[in-house]
């Protein structure tokens, strides 16, 4: 490809108005595979739909983070003889 193509005139022409203006508006250029899909999903609808939780689901597994955490700490205190941290 030579630097006097059309597409290679375009190219620059790109270029010089994003460096003029901040930005180039058009489409852009879709992306097989890329980190947040353009268009739903079968027939219209969403890929996934949104969650139904109220605040409660949260806090639940929080807790129970938190209570895992705690008897993994003691299991390892119990383990290596201190048993007052346990």
């Amino acid at each position: 490809m030579t630097t006097n193509s059309p597409s290679e005139k375009r190219l620059e022409e790109l270029r010089e108005q994003a460096w003029k203006e901040g930005v180039v508006p058009g489409k852009g250029v879709e992306v097989a595979g890329g980190p947040i899909p353009r268009k739903p999903g079968y027939y219209g609808q969403p890929v996934v739909k949104p969650p139904v939780w109220t605040w409660e689901v949260p806090l639940y597994f929080f807790m129970g983070g938190l209570a895992g955490m705690s008897a993994v700490i003691a299991s390892g205190a119990v383990i290596f003889h201190h048993t007052d941290l346990a």
